[in-house]
């Protein structure tokens, strides 16, 4: 997991409305992720730059800073067309968000 309190502060919200955003976050990004690696699967590097270009902001926005930073990562190693390592990545970020996914029980 990783620390809620900055997002709550910082949107003046309580943590049950910060984690209703994060459980539509999540779904939201789960698509995303999917649509990402076929994109790089298929070599479609203009597509999967825009996608992940969109799940890093709206992570940076959410304040879900380890999302933000695996984002980062790939969307630099898919301008790069290292296909592996932004699967790699990928991969971790989809492993963040299946635990995110846990700890908001869905």
């Amino acid at each position: 997991m990783f620390d809620k309190s900055e997002a709550i502060e910082l949107f003046c919200i309580t943590e049950q409305e910060y984690d209703e955003m994060l459980r539509e976050y999540v779904a939201q990004t789960r698509t995303e992720i999917a649509t990402i690696e076929r994109a790089i699967v298929q070599k479609d590097f203009k597509t999967a730059a825009e996608i992940v270009h969109s799940v890093k902001g709206i992570s940076g926005n959410l304040r879900v800073q380890p999302a933000f930073e695996y984002s980062k990562s790939i969307e630099n190693e898919i301008k790069s067309e290292a296909s592996a390592f932004a699967l790699k990545h990928l991969c971790i970020l989809k492993d963040f968000i299946a635990g995110l996914a846990t700890d908001l029980s869905i």
